[in-house]
């Protein structure tokens, strides 16, 4: 009977480590499937964001040709002659505003009051 008995314990062990390990394995699947619907997400994400850049860019793009284009009319209408260089196509706009101080516009709101 004692060596049944053993037999017995020894399978109920190998069946308990068997159940431990597929426990393991499925939290371990658990997770994995996690992160992976987590990076879909993340991937589908940056996607729209690529998209919405892409449609930027194209807008701008248009925008710029169409002022290049503009400018070069206006060039040609002016005989040729050379645009400055704030005039060219393409070129940065530079914009520059007086500072407003905060007692002049306290007494200009006083005035209007």
């Amino acid at each position: 009977m004692d060596a049944s008995d053993e037999k017995l314990r020894d399978f109920q062990r190998e069946k308990d480590a068997a159940v431990e390990r597929a426990d393991a394995q499925e939290l371990r699947t658990f997770e994995a499937e996690a992160r992976a619907e987590r990076a879909e997400d993340d991937a589908r994400g940056l996607r729209e964001k690529i998209q919405q850049l892409e449609y930027l860019l194209e807008e701008k793009q248009v925008i710029l040709a169409a002022n290049g284009k503009a400018v070069q009319a206006r060039a040609d209408r002016n005989g040729g002659h050379q645009l400055p260089e704030e005039d060219q196509p393409g070129a940065v706009k530079k914009f520059i505003f007086a500072p407003i101080t905060i007692v002049h516009t306290q007494k200009h709101i006083c005035a209007i009051l």
